[in-house]
């Protein structure tokens, strides 16, 4: 067995080659031979079917109980998932009594179940099938085909519940499987993409008893992930690795970001404009992402120097900074901040560089889509614009003036005005097709935010992947929790899930009272008392909460939450899984006040989790902020390290940056999709969660 209780399959190479077929192609060859063996007489099905004369079909087999019968619903349940009713094939599989079928027909019951689990997203399930006995002791009567298409969804499904070690064991062993050559690289492709999930730490304590094949992926990957924010120095790296293991498939072959280096380091921008606002009431949340900035700038130990102009949104219209900076030459615009800056500085008909947004555009009005904004401003020469030219840190010293200055912000203050940023809509976060204005736009406009509905809207998928599907939410009666709790609505329905009962937290209200109405308990104790008056005898009884409840969503900062916990438990509903946002958890808290938080899974930064993995320097050299400003710093960060990869993360939408606000990928629309880490608290210290991704990696 694998030391992760996977099956060891042998490594050696296999002589035995057969092309590769579709599943469907596959199962159809399957129901050939077993039409042809005297023990199973069935026929081939038809070419084409209907979901109707399915359904029809399935009562009229249900009055049977014959092996013929059964293995009929196993096709059944295929053909309805290829005619694209995924629901009723998993009914139907759900209906089949595997533990009675032949050897022959149990294989194709485990490929077409683990597929269906699959799409309904039910990869819990998969995996056990998958991974079952039973299926390891058939192995040696399988096809070369058989395996090649076990050990691809098994890849898949582990790579899905962040069982990331066993999904790249299984690419492992399929590559000595394969041999045609686009095969080969898919599977490089995506085993590249499973080893760039893991952390740090783990690549560098790889095993040293793994074969070399396997060692030398996670010494690539390393390699990669110790470079990110140094193109050249990822270069240089990667081209001696590849000299000292020429025959490992991937030096012959690198994966496809890697191979993109000399390309984003030939396109990198000299001048870069910073459009932030750094007087005005956005004051300290501009200076604290152009600090964050320029901390990733003056940490990168590269001789690539960009000069960066720095420009304030705060006082002048937006068209008027833009049309200044284009002035100066510039060409990479990053920001605005604000959002309706950002809006109207998408809908110009004329875009002359490349812009990355630090917010999400609001979904247009039809008259914003018939008034485009004209773009055709006058240049004025702005007296509040500033110009900065960076120095080499070589030669910087602590009197440094092109260094920013700290920042000191009361806690209260910095709620608000974070609360009050990176604000999508209910309807932006459900859906990634949101309408645009068409516009003439000659260059990309990115959009990169802390949207507070991006982390609700993975809390729903989470919990839903999980397989729960009724919520209570339990929020604090303020607009940017509402706006959670609207993101985190609309997709958890939009899923299949439901929002059974919803409670706000105001500041006189009792946990205990909120938490007893919503569960019923005050009903179930009222209960009790009235059989005791009408029997007229003292009877121990224990109310019970309600049961149609599988889940809370729980959108509160950590003192809320450090009260809520413990009452959840005392209220009989201490066994339902506990979600939150980012909020919920600061490790500014002591551990003693964290344990109230015990159990609660939360979605975090990566540097909450692997504070290791980052250089202490770029952390903490230029600013001592409250710990809820430290998200708009990490997005300074991000935006540097974004400013020279986005035309990777556009021509290869599969791949990612690990940035310090999450794992970043572009979505539709240009916009950065943020995946954060999942984390659970466990004695008070938040403790790191496997990712769970839907199939396809289509969530957004």
């Amino acid at each position: 067995m694998h030391e992760n209780g996977r099956p060891m399959i042998d490594l050696k190479p296999l002589k035995q080659v057969i092309k590769p077929m579709s599943t469907r192609c596959y199962l159809f060859g399957l129901v050939l031979l077993i039409s042809a063996c005297g023990n199973n007489p069935t026929k081939s099905p038809p070419p084409v079917y209907t979901v109707a004369a399915l359904e029809q079909e399935i009562n009229q087999l249900e009055q049977q109980n014959t092996p013929k019968a059964t293995y009929r619903l196993i096709e059944i349940a295929d053909e309805l998932r290829l005619l694209g009713s995924t629901e009723k094939a998993f009914d139907v599989i759900r209906r089949v009594n595997s533990e009675n079928l032949p050897d022959d027909q149990y294989i194709v019951y485990v490929t077409v179940a683990s597929n269906i689990f699959s799409d309904d997203q039910s990869i819990f399930q998969s995996s056990e099938l998958l991974s079952n006995d039973r299926l390891q002791k058939l192995w040696d009567q399988l096809t070369i085909e058989q395996q090649k298409q076990f050990h691809r969804q098994r890849a898949e499904t582990y790579s899905q519940i962040g069982d990331l070690k066993a999904s790249i064991y299984e690419r492992i062993v399929l590559d000595r499987l394969l041999v045609d050559p686009l095969d080969l690289i898919e599977n490089h492709e995506s085993l590249w993409l499973d080893i760039a999930q893991l952390s740090l730490q783990t690549l560098t304590s790889a095993d040293a008893t793994q074969d070399s094949i396997t060692r030398g992926w996670y010494e690539l990957a390393s390699i990669s992930k110790q470079n990110e924010s140094n193109l050249e120095a990822k270069r240089v790296s990667i081209n001696v690795w590849v000299s000292m293991n020429p025959n490992h498939p991937a030096a012959i072959e690198l994966p496809i970001d890697l191979q993109l280096l000399n390309t984003l380091i030939a396109q990198r921008p000299q001048k870069i404009g910073l459009l932030l606002p750094v007087s005005g009431k956005l004051t300290l949340a501009g200076k604290t992402i152009r600090d964050g900035f320029l901390a990733a700038y003056f940490n990168q130990g590269s001789e690539y120097r960009p000069e960066i102009i720095f420009y304030d949104t705060a006082s002048e219209p937006i068209n008027t900074v833009y049309d200044q900076a284009i002035n100066d030459g510039v060409e990479l615009i990053i920001g605005p901040l604000q959002k309706d800056k950002v809006t109207e500085l998408h809908q110009r008909q004329q875009r002359l560089v490349t812009t990355l947004a630090l917010n999400y555009v609001s979904p247009p009005s039809q008259q914003e889509i018939d008034n485009l904004v004209d773009g055709q401003t006058s240049v004025d020469k702005l007296e509040s614009l500033r110009t900065i030219t960076t120095q080499d840190p070589s030669s910087s010293t602590g009197n440094n003036t092109n260094a920013p200055a700290n920042i000191s912000l009361p806690i209260a203050e910095a709620q608000a005005l974070e609360a009050s940023l990176a604000s999508v809509t209910s309807q932006q976060a459900s859906s990634a097709d949101v309408a645009r204005p068409k516009a003439n736009l000659n260059l990309p406009f990115y959009q990169f935010g802390l949207s507070l509905e991006d982390e609700a809207l993975q809390t729903a998928n989470r919990a839903w992947l999980e397989g729960n599907r009724y919520a209570m939410i339990i929020a604090a009666n303020a607009d940017w929790s509402q706006r959670a709790v609207k993101a985190f609505t609309n997709r958890l329905q939009e899923l299949g899930g439901s929002i059974i009962v919803k409670r706000e937290l105001n500041a006189d209200d009792s946990y205990s009272t909120i938490i007893k109405s919503a569960f019923d308990i005050d009903k179930s104790e009222s209960r009790a008392t009235g059989l005791k008056r009408l029997f007229g005898k003292n009877f121990e009884s224990e109310p019970r909460r309600r049961q149609d409840i599988d889940m809370i969503f729980l959108i509160t900062r950590a003192k809320e939450g450090q009260q809520i916990k413990p009452t959840l438990s005392f209220h009989y509903a201490g066994d339902l899984p506990v979600y939150a946002t980012s909020q919920i958890y600061s490790s500014s808290q002591t551990i003693g006040q964290n344990k109230d938080l015990n159990g609660i899974r939360f979605i975090t930064l990566p540097w909450t989790l692997y504070p290791q993995e980052y250089d202490k320097d770029l952390l903490n050299k230029h600013i001592n902020i409250p710990a809820n400003f430290s998200r708009l710093y990490a997005m300074g960060i991000d935006a540097y390290y974004l400013h020279d990869r986005l035309s990777q993360l556009a021509r290869l939408p599969k791949t990612s940056i690990f940035g310090t606000t999450g794992k970043l990928r572009l979505g539709s629309d240009k916009r950065i999709i943020r995946e954060q880490p999942w984390a659970e608290v466990v004695d008070g210290k938040a403790k790191p969660l496997p990712q769970l991704t839907q199939k396809d990696n289509t969530f957004e």
